[in-house]
């Protein structure tokens, strides 16, 4: 889980005049790190940088006074410069937020990912990589040890999504019903990490983000890892995390819902961005959308033809002198 250095040089000051500032809601192990290239840049000074804690990075849980830390860490946080706030902290800052509402139209952003596949491989990452005031698990450590020692947290999705003042209790039905609103009503965008092409596609439209977003290949394993596990092991992840099942389940169809999914630009841009992906020759695979006028040759020559624009963009944009600087969170892993 490493994150990206900051510069330590202070940035130049710039003219305040943006007042969107997104809020991305990084949950572990989703494949947030996906969207890293074309994330906005934050114009803060040195000693205004540091935001709130990843309270559910690498651990599993959040105790009573990590509540407290992000509420004093809220407190701090300035906005002139501010553009992107992101880690593994809980809907629940929104409501710590409100202070900044006449300063910046907050708009927030997260990352789903399939609950089985997520739990496993939150699991695994712990079980490789020992956490820091956490007793190692065992190498051959289970599911049900990572489960019990505090690396992994049942329903982490609809415990982070539901705004709770106590999203480390125990989950309830009320708890579900709240991540599911919070998700339909108050995130601007969310993606799903199986669905990523047309996550891409649909943050660059609603966040207003550069080509950039299309280039980084995947941070997460998109094959099920659950199906290369002992049986026991992916019962029990689905069991401790029937919450996050039905709230993706949910979330598959609000995402379905999304009125862009049905344009024909969105799913040739979409098609594009499956085409252009990594290094080799471009190929189409996107079969022809039935509102496309034309036939395969004259689809596949439109895709072929942007996604070659796409790649041309990627070349503009590594010549870009600046860097992403992350505020409030490191980038979550896969």
């Amino acid at each position: 889980m490493a994150s990206r250095k900051a510069d330590t040089a202070d940035p130049p000051e710039v003219d305040d005049d943006q007042r969107t500032a997104l809020v991305f809601i990084d949950i572990p192990a989703c494949g947030g790190d996906a969207l890293d290239p074309g994330l906005p840049l934050n114009r803060q000074r040195r000693s205004s940088r540091r935001g709130p804690d990843d309270l559910f990075e690498g651990v599993g849980g959040i105790r009573p006074r990590d509540m407290e830390q992000l509420r004093r860490a809220t407190q701090k946080l300035t906005p002139k410069g501010l553009r992107i706030l992101r880690g593994s902290f809980p809907f629940t800052i929104s409501a710590l937020l409100d202070r900044l509402a006449d300063k910046r139209d907050l708009r927030y952003m997260t990352f789903l990912r399939e609950p089985v596949d997520r739990a496993v491989s939150h699991y695994l990452q712990a079980r490789d990589n020992p956490i820091e005031g956490l007793v190692p698990l065992a190498s051959g450590a289970t599911l049900a040890d990572a489960l019990e020692a505090g690396y992994v947290q049942d329903n982490l999705q609809t415990r982070m999504l539901s705004g709770s003042p106590e999203p480390s209790g125990e989950v309830t039905d009320e708890m579900l019903d709240a991540a599911k609103r919070n998700l339909r009503d108050a995130f601007l965008f969310f993606g799903l990490a199986e669905r990523l092409e047309e996550s891409f596609v649909l943050a660059r439209v609603r966040l207003e983000l550069g080509a950039a977003i299309y280039r980084q290949e995947p941070p997460v394993n998109h094959r099920p890892v659950a199906t290369e596990l002992p049986a026991g092991t992916a019962e029990l992840a689905r069991e401790t995390n029937r919450y996050d099942l039905e709230l993706y389940d949910f979330a598959q169809e609000l995402f379905d819902s999304a009125p862009e999914l049905s344009d024909l630009e969105f799913q040739c841009e979409a098609a594009a961005v499956r085409a252009s992906r990594g290094d080799g020759e471009i190929e189409v695979t996107s079969p022809v959308p039935p509102a496309f006028e034309g036939g395969e040759q004259e689809w596949q020559m439109l895709v072929r033809a942007r996604a070659e624009c796409h790649r041309l963009e990627w070349e503009l944009d590594e010549e870009r002198p600046d860097a992403l600087v992350p505020v409030g969170g490191s980038e979550a892993d896969g």
